[in-house]
């Protein structure tokens, strides 16, 4: 895992622009390392970006919305740094032990 989380923090943005991705971890290890994350709206991982806030979603198949959205996140450095910040808030906010534990929980009450 260090090897990887050293990986992420050679760059500045995570892009996952895979057209029919199920929920993958590698946008929240991205947001953990404060990369904004830019993914399709087929993506599973749409359900943890908060568009213009923690990255962008683009639309499926649609390659010209795709570089819309990169070139708005990368020609502005400061909105870079800051969708950076708000993806590790995310993560430190709502991908925690604590709300691992509470969510795994009220699972288990749920189903059994």
């Amino acid at each position: 895992y260090r090897s990887v989380q050293n990986e992420y923090l050679n760059y500045d943005l995570f892009v996952m622009a895979s057209i029919h991705e199920p929920l993958s971890i590698s946008p929240l290890e991205a947001m953990a390392c404060r990369l904004p994350v830019v993914c399709s709206d087929s993506s599973g991982s749409k359900e943890f970006i908060h568009n213009g806030e923690n990255g962008y979603i683009f639309i499926s198949d649609d390659q010209s919305d795709l570089c819309s959205k990169l070139e708005s996140i990368i020609s502005d450095r400061e909105k870079l740094k800051d969708m950076g910040k708000n993806g590790l808030d995310l993560i430190h906010k709502s991908f925690n032990q604590r709300e691992y534990y509470k969510r795994f929980m009220q699972m288990i009450q749920t189903e059994f």
